[in-house]
C-alpha cells in the first residue's frame, strides 16, 4: 500500500537538557535506568504540513538510542555553542528569517551548520522513518463515519501509517523494546488531542489483537528548544517534505533539500538511513475501499473509540 519516496528523473543549556533526560529515564524505568538505556529507544516525531495553507501532510520520525542521547546533547551542546544559535528551525534557517537567529549568517557558515546537523542525526539516530499524504487525494478519498474513526486530520493518519511503519521496523530480526515517543509541541489544541486519540487507539488495537502492551502510551508532546532530538527531525522533516513536494507538485527540489536527501540516503529505499514513503492517490483508494467492504472494520473503530472513552471518563 506505500511507495517509497523517490525522486522523479531530472527531467521529469547544557545542565538542564541534562537533567530532563535523566528524570525522563528514572520516571519510566526507576533505578534500573542504567542498565535499560542500553536497549531503549527514543522516537523523535515531527510534523510538516499542518498548516491548511500546505498541501502536503507528513509525519516524520528520528529513532536514537536511550544510551546515546546524552552523547547527542553534549556534542548538539558544543555545536551551538561554537556556532551561535539555541533552537535550530530548518525553515527558518534555510530562508534566513530575519527575526531569527539565522539572519545575516553567511553561505559557507549555513553549509557548514547544516552539515554538522546531517552528521550528528546519522551519528547517534539509528535511522530515519517518514510518511507523506497528498492532502487533496485524501480530502477527495475518505468520508463518512471511517474517516471519523480513523482522523479527520491529514497528519493523524500520517501519524498511523507512521506508527505501523515504525512497528515493522521494531519487530523485524531481533525485537526490540517498546518506544517512548517524543512529539513536537502542538499549538492548536485540535490536532494535539488527534494525535492523543491516534496514540490510544493503536494501544487499544494492539491489545485487542492479542500483541501485548507495546507502551504506545509512553508519549509526550515538547518544545524543540532544549531537545537535540526534536531539532534534528525537524531538518530532516523539512527535507522529507520538501521532496514530497516535488514528487506530488512537481516543485523544483531546494538546494539544501537535495543535499539532504542524497546524505541520508532517501534514494535507497528500504536500505537506507532515511526511510521515506508516499502514498499513492490509488493505494489510498484501495485502502479505503477494503475498509468499507468489510462491515467489522467500521465496528471495530467504534469499538476501539468505546475504549478511548471509558478511559478518559475513568481518568
Amino acid at each position: 500500500m506505500q511507495a517509497f519516496l523517490e525522486r522523479p528523473p531530472r527531467d521529469a543549556g547544557k545542565d538542564s537538557v541534562k537533567g530532563r533526560t535523566h528524570h525522563l529515564l528514572l520516571s519510566v524505568w526507576g533505578r534500573r535506568w542504567r542498565e535499560v538505556e542500553l536497549v531503549m529507544f527514543t522516537v523523535y516525531i515531527d510534523d510538516s504540513g499542518t498548516s491548511p495553507s500546505q498541501h502536503i501532510a507528513i509525519a516524520t520520525a528520528l529513532v536514537i538510542p536511550a544510551a546515546q542521547i546524552l552523547r547527542l546533547e553534549s556534542e548538539w551542546d558544543t555545536l551551538q555553542a561554537k556556532e551561535g544559535f539555541s533552537d535550530f528551525s530548518m525553515s527558518e534557517f534555510v530562508y534566513a528569517n530575519p527575526k531569527s537567529e539565522f539572519a545575516g549568517w553567511d553561505e559557507p557558515k549555513r553549509e557548514r551548520v547544516f552539515r554538522r546537523v546531517r552528521q550528528i542525526s546519522k551519528k547517534y539516530g539509528t535511522g530515519a522513518f517518514s510518511v507523506a499524504v497528498n492532502k487533496q487525494d485524501y480530502d477527495d478519498i475518505f468520508h463518512g463515519e471511517l474517516r471519523s474513526g480513523i482522523g479527520e486530520h491529514h497528519y493523524t493518519w500520517a501519524v498511523h501509517h507512521l506508527l505501523s511503519f515504525l512497528d515493522v521496523w521494531r519487530t523485524q530480526g531481533r525485537k526490540k523494546p517498546p518506544f517512548e515517543y517524543v512529539f513536537h509541541w502542538m499549538q492548536d489544541r485540535e490536532s494535539k488531542t488527534e494525535i492523543e486519540n491516534a496514540m490510544e487507539r493503536a494501544e487499544d488495537s494492539f491489545i485487542e489483537e492479542g500483541l501485548g502492551l507495546e507502551f504506545f502510551l509512553n508519549y509526550s508532546f515538547r518544545k524543540s528548544k532544549g531537545i537535540p532530538g526534536l531539532q534534528c527531525v525537524d531538518a530532516i522533516s523539512w527535507v522529507c517534505y520538501q521532496l514530497a513536494l516535488h514528487v506530488f507538485r512537481d516543485k523544483p527540489m531546494h538546494p539544501y533539500a537535495e543535499i539532504g536527501w542524497n546524505d541520508f540516503e532517501g534514494d535507497s529505499g528500504p536500505e537506507g538511513w532515511l526511510r521515506a514513503v508516499a502514498i499513492k492517490r490509488e493505494d489510498l483508494q484501495k485502502w479505503f475501499e477494503e475498509l468499507q467492504a468489510n462491515p467489522e472494520n467500521l465496528e471495530r473503530l467504534k469499538r476501539l473509540e468505546k475504549k478511548r472513552l471509558a478511559r478518559r471518563a475513568r481518568a
